[in-house]
């Protein structure tokens, strides 16, 4: 039965008009809200009961097993990016030792003289 219906039903019984008993229905439905969020039951005396359904047991679980898997995969990210910082870190300073080595040249590096120019670098006596 639909909401319409209902108002209708109810409406000819009672003697009421529609929008009446529409503003009782929705004042029910928000009592019988607030008390199944505070209490976990809520009774319709002479129609029904209503109760909150915990959740079960497994979609706790799941839940928990998501959680988990969420922490691993945020400190792994962590990690990630700490070794990315260090590569880069080490990437510039093995730049700057290419720089330095290309400006600076060590002694045993440099090529003999053999043009017969006499120079600080020559191997002939």
């Amino acid at each position: 039965m639909t909401k319409g219906a209902l108002l209708d039903e109810l409406a000819s019984a009672i003697g009421f008009k529609k929008l009446e008993i529409s503003n009782a229905l929705n004042n029910l439905a928000e009592i019988g809200t607030r008390e199944v969020k505070k209490c976990g039951k809520f009774n319709l005396p002479g129609l029904c009961p209503i109760t909150a359904t915990p959740l079960s047991l497994t979609t706790i679980e799941a839940h928990r097993k998501v959680w988990e898997l969420r922490q691993k995969l945020k400190l792994l990210r962590e990690k990630a990016q700490a070794l990315e910082r260090m590569i880069r870190s080490e990437q510039e300073f093995l730049g700057a030792l290419r720089v330095e080595s290309v400006v600076f040249r060590c002694p045993m590096e440099q090529p003999d003289n053999s043009s017969g120019t006499s120079g600080a670098w020559s191997t002939t006596a």
